[in-house]
């Protein structure tokens, strides 16, 4: 998902939220200082009252078995519940399987804790299949789907079991599981369209109400089998363009704001009221070149492209030099990073040159898509400058984000897609796979620039079926070199996102990057 993107390391990824969003974690985070909380019980800790969070964009589907991008689980990460989590190194750890065991490598049994969904009605193995049913499904349209292609078939013999069986080892099954939230089996079957925009599921929080493009609120679900939530209720409140997120940060009107301009990120470190908390890369933003453009096809052109882009002066002036450059597909801190790649540096000359050899040398024209926030206007706008400069014109069409997923997923995105980036890399395969299999072409994956290449798929495939570290290691630098080599995209910068908190809130800290969902800053005191 382009989720939209997606960050390693950090202190607090959702586990550690959820312990604290108990009532008894809220206390230790908030301390004896605070103010009294309203929502109190006899007898049970305080808890405040709302919590108002400013986010850049609206949700496409709250239907976890469909998220695409990163505004849906914003929402849908405190609805829903996974059969697992992963802890702060990325290993799975329990959500609604209280314990499981792998009889063979192509064998995973759960066993079920003792949870309700919203409505009340308690959560089953036959929930959990009907749900990565669907998933596998081809023609439900789960974008993640190619993730769980090794998921031969799933059983539920009983209540609180579940047994998934795989037609091959995969490698990486249990770090994706987070990824599908399960959803109660009688109401998708009763209401399949309310799935997508009134969810019951069985996390920390439930759906209350939304308006769209404008706000969506939620309550705190009092049995969730965690405990008590922290928080009366959360609201995300869209407010698309980043510079107003920091005049309502600033004046008090939200208790916090998520990405934040970058030119304001010194400034807003300066104001006695807030504070900023950095969440650093885990994936990339990118040019992606649709190889069914007759130009693009050329892979001189492409060359010419990548080689016509300053980065180190694109990141002074959008980024204000807090970006680093990105080298290929797999973010620098993974275990699989293969930094041996083809890099394409500033050369003008070159791209020219190359531009020329492939019959361009007369100019060509192209159309660049990309979303309309603030930081992306701007890029785009550099960008066109950069590529007029060896010839080649390019129309800008900025787009509305939710629709812009929705051109992805149909495989419709033009000649030219940047996007904001590819993050959630809980796997270094991940991005490959999903993004360059050729099999994974619209409408069956995100390979929406429609990238062939049987050598690729062959090491992707094999490094997919087999769960020997090395082995892997070995097959994914191969494919890493074969990508930024072949150049289906240009890859661009691994960004920081930056939040400003009220220090009416205590205890904001940066989730951990490789696992985006935005759970951790529902620690709050009450409002002053």
């Amino acid at each position: 998902m382009e989720m939209s993107w997606t960050r390693l390391g950090g202190r607090h990824p959702r586990r550690e939220f959820l312990r604290r969003l108990c009532a008894g974690g809220l206390a230790a985070a908030v301390g004896p200082s605070a103010a009294t909380l309203v929502g109190s019980e006899a007898g049970a800790a305080p808890r405040a009252a709302e919590l108002t969070i400013a986010v850049a964009s609206y949700w496409g589907t709250l239907d976890f078995r469909k998220l695409a991008q990163v505004y849906d689980w914003l929402v849908a990460s405190l609805v829903y519940s996974a059969l697992v989590r992963n802890d702060e190194q990325f290993h799975p750890v329990p959500d609604l399987a209280a314990k499981w065991e792998t009889p063979d490598d192509k064998t995973y049994v759960f066993h079920l804790r003792r949870a309700k969904f919203h409505d009340g009605t308690t959560v089953a193995s036959e929930d959990v299949k009907a749900t990565f049913d669907k998933v596998l499904d081809p023609a439900f349209g789960a974008p993640n789907r190619p993730l769980f292609g090794e998921i031969q078939s799933i059983e539920a013999p009983n209540p609180q079991t579940v047994i998934l069986h795989l037609s091959s080892p995969s490698p990486a099954l249990m770090a994706y599981l987070p990824w599908v939230g399960i959803v109660p089996k009688h109401y998708a079957d009763q209401h399949p369209d309310r799935v997508a925009t009134s969810p019951i599921g069985s996390g920390p929080y439930k759906f209350v109400s939304t308006i769209a493009q404008n706000e969506t609120v939620l309550a705190a679900f009092d049995d969730y089998w965690v405990g008590r939530p922290a928080f009366g209720s959360i609201r995300q409140r869209v407010v698309p363009e980043a510079t107003t997120r920091t005049v309502e940060i600033q004046s008090g009107d939200v208790d916090l704001a998520t990405e934040v301009s970058f030119a304001d990120v010194a400034a807003l470190r300066k104001d006695a009221k807030l504070y900023v908390v950095e969440v650093p890369p885990n994936g990339f933003n990118y040019i992606g070149l649709n190889l069914q453009n007759r130009a693009l096809a050329d892979v001189r052109v492409r060359q010419a492209i990548a080689h016509a882009i300053d980065r180190d002066g694109i990141n002074q002036a959008v980024y204000y030099g807090l970006a680093t450059k990105a080298l290929g597909p797999v973010i620098p801190t993974s275990w699989g990073f293969e930094r041996h790649v083809t890099i394409y540096e500033y050369d003008p000359a070159k791209a020219k040159a190359l531009l020329g050899s492939a019959g361009y040398g007369g100019g060509v024209k192209l159309r660049l898509t990309f979303p309309n926030f603030q930081e992306d206007m701007q890029l785009g706008t550099i960008i066109k400058q950069q590529l007029a400069a060896i010839g080649i014109d390019v129309d800008l069409n900025p787009q509305e984000y939710p629709l812009l997923k929705n051109l992805e997923l149909q495989g419709q995105v033009g000649d030219m897609l940047m996007g904001m980036g590819w993050g959630e890399q809980l796997d270094p395969e991940q991005h490959m796979y999903r993004q360059f299999l050729s099999a994974n072409q619209p409408p069956k994956g995100l390979n929406f620039v429609h990238y062939l290449n049987p050598r690729l798929d062959d090491l992707l495939n094999q490094a997919n079926s087999t769960v020997d570290v090395a082995r892997r290691k070995t097959l994914l630098s191969q494919a890493q070199k074969i990508v930024t080599a072949d150049v289906p995209y240009v890859f661009l910068f691994n960004v920081p996102e930056y939040w400003a908190v009220s220090k009416r809130v205590n205890g904001v800290a940066a989730p951990a990057p490789m696992d985006r969902r935005f759970v951790d800053p529902a620690m709050k005191a009450q409002k002053a």
